[in-house]
This record gives structure tokens, C-alpha cells and sequence, in this order.
């Protein structure tokens, strides 16, 4: 399965009423159908709907395979997307979705079509409205993580750290994923781990995600990856360093040199990051580097449904 266009692609359309104006939850089968159908609307603010840009052109561009049991739905109200709900088993929905006037139709959908959701991630104050009307009566949902985005506004490279910036490539695989897996590990606990390391670096290596390395005397000492600029937004992702060799500064002038090259690209209008609000050191390092502070994002989770079958 691709994301390719598919012009007899079917829809469900469920209709609801708010104001007395038309609002529809469109399920595109189709990801490229999805993906042109709420361009405009993501191009509106693409820095706070690049995660969604991302997951998109990811699957899009091969970087990540399509499985056959995604879910992208588009709100419309009067004929203009207004919201967007992403769904990419096993990770929770993602929703953006301004108006919270639509968290409700989008409950009711969502509960006939993907009654078993895992949790919500996405912009604070929508993700927490919705986890609260999907939560069972006398429950409340679990806060997972939250973390504050940021945007790279006058860069400021530390100096005196020794080393220097390498674009990864596919030699540096194994260790791109054994490192990737623990930063995993270690920074979203309540996400799923993949079993593929191996696999979804070389993969993603492969259609030019770029993936960094800092090096001290030739040895790699921490890592990174950036995104493949969507509506003109890179996000610098997955920041590690092994827990020996922390507190020398590797980390912050690997971003800022990375960042700097990223910015420097003719089709990048902002570098953007997330950082974990529970950890103010690395929030207090990307503000040194000319990071400066966007809006929260969190995640909920939500208890598996009880099974009320009997044998």
C-alpha cells in the first residue's frame, strides 16, 4: 500500500450540526487524497501543525510504511477543513483542533469508528478537552508527557566545545539505532518502542532523512536527527547523548551546527523543536542557543476498555 492518489477513493462522511451550518468528519482512505485536501488549511500555522505535516510526508516519501490501518480525518465545516485527527496504531490520536466546539462530533465519531483509542496527543488545551469527554464517567484521563515547542530564532553557537559536526550516513546505522532506541527509551516512556530500529533508520536514511553525528577524536559522542522540511518547517528530532559522556556540551553545539546548516537550506523558514517541560535543563540549553519558547503540546492516555464478553 502507498500513499499515491486514488480519484474513486472512498469516504465516510458523517454529518453533524453546530450553529446550523454543516460539519462533516471526513475519513480519506486515501492518504494522498488527505494530504491535498488539508494542505491549506495546515499551510494556515505550519509551525504548531508540523507534526501532522510530518507524519504525512513521512509516509508519503517513504520514510515510514503505510500498514493499512491509519486514520486521517479532516473536520469541514461548510466546506473548509477547520481540523485535522491523525491515527498511526500504536501511537495515540493526534488532533489538532482550534475550536473546541468540534471536540464533541469528533468524540461521537471517533467512538464508532476507533472505539479503542490508546490516548490523544496535540496542542494542550484541545488534547485535555478532548481526553475529558472521551474519559468514562467518574474517570480522568493520565497525563503521558508534555512538552513546550520551540523556534530557532537568532542562533547563538556555543564555543569551546570540542569536536565537530558529520552528517550520519548508512555505515553509521547500527549505532543511529541502537541510540535511537534508547532515546526512546528514556524520553517517551509511554510510546511504544519498534522492534525495527535497524530497519526504520536504514529506511529513513534512504530517502534523505538527515541524521547527525558530533565526533571527538573521530568517536561519535551524541546524535540527532532533523526533518525533511515540511511547508518550509524542520524539527530537530531525537537529541541523545549516552549518559557518560553528558555535561561536556556535545548536545548543544551538535544542534546549533545542525541548525545552522538546516536553516541555511533554501526550502527551511524555521527550525522548530519539542523539549520535555518536566526537564528544564535541556529547555534552559535550547534557549541559550536561540531557541525561544512556542506553546505546549501533551498527551493522554487512556485505559483499555474493559472486555465485558464472556466465554
Amino acid at each position: 500500500m502507498d500513499g499515491r492518489r486514488n480519484e474513486d477513493a472512498p469516504v465516510l462522511v458523517i454529518w453533524h450540526r453546530r450553529d446550523m451550518d454543516a460539519l462533516s468528519c471526513i475519513v480519506d482512505s486515501e492518504l494522498a487524497v488527505f494530504a491535498e485536501a488539508t494542505a491549506r488549511w495546515r499551510a494556515t500555522d505550519p509551525i504548531r501543525n508540523n507534526v501532522a505535516s510530518t507524519v504525512i510526508d513521512a509516509r508519503l516519501g517513504g520514510a515510514v510504511p503505510l500498514v493499512g490501518d491509519e486514520l486521517w480525518l479532516r473536520l469541514v465545516d461548510a466546506g473548509t477543513v477547520v481540523g485535522l485527527a491523525l491515527h498511526t496504531p500504536p501511537f495515540p490520536l493526534l488532533l489538532l483542533a482550534p475550536d473546541l466546539n468540534l471536540i464533541d462530533p469528533l468524540v461521537e465519531t471517533l467512538r464508532r469508528i476507533r472505539p479503542t483509542l490508546s490516548g490523544v496527543g496535540g496542542p494542550l488545551t484541545g488534547a485535555e478537552e478532548f481526553a475529558r469527554r472521551w474519559a468514562a464517567p467518574g474517570t480522568a484521563p493520565r497525563v503521558g508527557s508534555v512538552h513546550r515547542m520551540f523556534v530557532l530564532d537568532g542562533l547563538r553557537a556555543p564555543t569551546g566545545i570540542p569536536g565537530r559536526l558529520r552528517r550520519a550516513d548508512a555505515p553509521d546505522t547500527a549505532l543511529l539505532a541502537e541510540w535511537s532506541t534508547a532515546f526512546s527509551a528514556e524520553a517517551l516512556p509511554d510510546e511504544p518502542i519498534p522492534a525495527d530500529a535497524v530497519e526504520n533508520v536504514a529506511r529513513r536514511l534512504s530517502v534523505g532523512v538527515p541524521y547527525w553525528l558530533w565526533e571527538v577524536d573521530g568517536e561519535a559522542v551524541s546524535m540527532m536527527a532533523t526533518s525533511p522540511p515540511a511547508l518550509g518547517i524542520s524539527r530537530v528530532q531525537s537529541v541523545y547523548t549516552p549518559p557518560e559522556r553528558r555535561r561536556h556540551g556535545y548536545a548543544a553545539a551538535m544542534v546549533a551546527a545542525a541548525c545552522a546548516e538546516t536553516r541555511a537550506r533554501p526550502d527551511v523558514d524555521e527550525v522548530v523543536l519539542f523539549a520535555d517541560v518536566a526537564n528544564p535543563t535541556s529547555s534552559g540549553v535550547y534557549r541559550r542557543i536561540g531557541f525561544s519558547d512556542l506553546h505546549d503540546v501533551a498527551q493522554f492516555l487512556f485505559d483499555a476498555p474493559e472486555d465485558t464478553t464472556s466465554d
